[in-house]
């Protein structure tokens, strides 16, 4: 909700990223990141070569096929500036080769049901990923759902380090507090994101969906 309102089609190409699609805003500018692991698997799909013909995967790394049939590398584990430049290649203006691929990519979310299963899976399999990490460094056995999602938001924007986090955490296993305290972090800036993420989750409780606990055993969430 904070990131897209929920929207499968959201798309920026304003920032330094220079591309970021998807309901969680994947971007671009990370090596090996969301947005290129989320990319590796829809040229995996039988139509990715209707979509990008002049993609292709070799060795798990994404390439542009030149006229001629020269493989040009558009991502390693170092950089992805080749792979910004092919979506966008200047945030100076908005060229056509940036019209053609955001095209490309809303009508494929658009019509295509496994491009947004891809969206999904890929979110989840992300956070996943940094929840096991998450709770090797704050110990998050048990820990209720709320307070591990707003841990996710706070490092999935970057607007608050982890010190903090482990500072805010440290109510004595008074959850609603820290809950609250992480809810202040990042509010000078970051208000409005604070507010729906937060009335988002008193909505989920609400409706008895997220009435749920972290198992680090399972590395998934369980009922109260």
């Amino acid at each position: 909700m904070a990131e897209s309102k929920g929207s499968y089609l959201c798309l920026n190409t304003y920032d330094r990223a220079k591309f970021t699609f998807s309901f969680m805003q994947y971007a671009a500018h990370v090596p090996n990141g969301d947005f290129v692991k989320f990319f590796r698997k829809l040229l995996a799909l039988p139509n990715g070569t209707d979509y990008f013909p002049k993609l292709v995967l070799k060795d798990s790394r994404i390439y542009y096929r030149s006229g001629n049939g020269t493989l040009n590398q558009l991502e390693s584990d170092t950089s992805t500036q080749a792979l910004m430049d092919y979506f966008n290649p200047t945030l100076l203006e908005v060229e056509n080769q940036e019209l053609i691929c955001s095209a490309r990519m809303v009508h494929w979310a658009s019509y295509d049901s496994a491009h947004r299963k891809i969206q999904v899976e890929t979110a989840i399999q992300h956070f996943k990923n940094n929840m096991v990490e998450y709770n090797k460094r704050f110990n998050l056995q048990g820990v209720p759902a709320k307070v591990c999602l707003m841990i996710c938001d706070i490092r999935h924007q970057g607007r608050g380090m982890n010190d903090r986090i482990a500072n805010a955490l440290s109510t004595n296993g008074n959850y609603d507090r820290a809950f609250a305290n992480l809810c202040t972090i990042g509010a000078v800036n970051y208000n409005q994101r604070i507010t729906t993420v937060r009335n988002t989750i008193n909505s989920l409780l609400t409706s008895g969906i997220f009435n749920k606990k972290y198992d680090s055993v399972s590395n998934s969430f369980v009922d109260m």
